[in-house]
C-alpha cells in the first residue's frame, strides 16, 4: 500500500493497530460506566454490562459476512459503531439497521 502520507514511516496497519488499542481502552471504559457500574448499585442487569460488546460483535460479524474482503478496518468501524450507539436500543434494531447499512455501503 502506498504511504504517502505518512512521515513517520508507519504503515497503515500499523497505525489501526494502535488505533484499535486505544478503543479497546475506551470500551473497556464503557463496560464499566455503563454496566458494571450501575450492576453493583442495584440499577442494572448483567444483559448491560456486555451490551457494548454484543453489539460491536454483531457489526463486525455483518461487516465479515457482506464484503469479502480482509480490511484491518473492520475492526476500528465496528469498535466505532459499538460506541455510537445508544445503550438503551433494542438488539434487532441494531441488526436490522446495522444489516442496511452494510449492505448499501456494498452495493455502492
Amino acid at each position: 500500500m502506498n504511504n504517502t502520507f505518512f512521515r513517520s514511516g508507519n504503515d497503515v496497519d500499523k497505525d489501526n493497530y494502535k488505533i484499535v488499542f486505544l478503543l479497546l481502552l475506551f470500551l473497556i471504559f464503557r463496560i464499566f460506566y455503563i454496566g458494571i457500574y450501575p450492576f453493583i448499585n442495584g440499577e442494572g442487569n448483567l444483559y448491560l454490562v456486555f451490551k457494548p460488546v454484543i453489539f460491536y460483535i454483531i457489526y463486525y460479524l455483518i461487516l465479515m459476512l457482506f464484503n469479502k474482503k480482509n480490511d484491518s478496518y473492520y475492526i476500528v468501524s465496528s469498535l466505532i459503531i459499538s460506541f455510537i450507539i445508544p445503550i438503551n436500543i433494542s438488539l434487532y434494531v441494531f441488526i436490522i439497521g446495522s444489516i442496511i447499512g452494510v449492505f448499501i455501503d456494498y452495493i455502492s
